[in-house]
């Protein structure tokens, strides 16, 4: 059997997606060529639309819709604001080009604007947030909350069984956010070699040698972060 061909889509294959999608027993209405425009004319989302084919005939459709670029502004102010140097948006690209089905990004979104958004990974039955923002100036809308809501409501509808709310200072804002969704805290344990008796480093925020910095990198403008944050991020442990 040979492989099938990875083909992305446009509008004049938009009939052959169609009959694909028409004739398979377990595809939907939103499964249709029409909304890649949808997406890319109300929301302003990058759209692909790959098919998979063999002997010149579709068996296979994936519709994709981009949302890293509604996700990494979120992230990246975000960021800024906690005084921490962002990842480069290059690095979730790399995610979500090979990760893929496995990663899912999830925006909440105010008016089309992007308020809140995350970029969750799926594994052996557990979903793990690894990376989750808000926009402080909206928070007031529980749109974080909303967010969580809806990560949590497609892991059960996809029958993962154990949700990963991602480590925390234990009492700290974060951690009693996730405590009040009854998750279960396990503690995480790191080692250090330390070499001629040095003593164990304190990498946490909190301690005094980084506060000006973390003052000084919350006053940056956001472009500026996030045209620096991923040269310094590469070096941090």
């Amino acid at each position: 059997m040979s492989a099938a061909q990875i083909d992305i889509t446009n509008t004049a294959a938009a009939s052959d997606w169609d009959w694909f999608v028409n004739a398979h027993p377990e595809a939907t209405g939103y499964h249709l060529s029409a909304w890649r425009d949808v997406f890319q004319t109300a929301f302003g989302h990058q759209t692909e639309y790959l098919s998979a084919s063999r002997s010149g005939r579709i068996t296979g459709v994936l519709p994709l819709v981009e949302l890293l670029g509604a996700f990494y502004p979120v992230f990246a102010e975000n960021m800024r604001d906690l005084g921490t140097p962002v990842y480069g948006r290059r690095f979730f690209e790399q995610i979500l080009a090979h990760v893929g089905t496995d990663a899912r990004v999830f925006v909440v979104t105010l008016e089309r604007k992007p308020v809140a958004a995350s970029i969750t990974i799926g594994y052996r039955g557990k979903l793990e947030v690894p990376w989750s923002s808000s926009l402080k100036q909206y928070r007031m809308l529980n749109a974080n909350t909303l967010l969580y809501w809806e990560m949590l409501k497609w892991a059960i509808e996809h029958r993962f069984h154990t949700f990963d709310f991602g480590r925390s200072t234990p009492n700290d804002g974060p951690y009693q956010f996730k405590a009040q969704w009854k998750a279960q805290p396990h503690p995480l344990s790191w080692e250090y070699a330390l070499v001629n008796g040095s003593t164990m480093p304190d990498q946490s925020p909190k301690n005094p040698k980084f506060s000006l910095a973390i003052r000084l990198w919350q006053r940056l403008p956001v472009s500026v972060a996030t045209t620096l944050g991923p040269s310094i991020v590469r070096s941090i442990p």
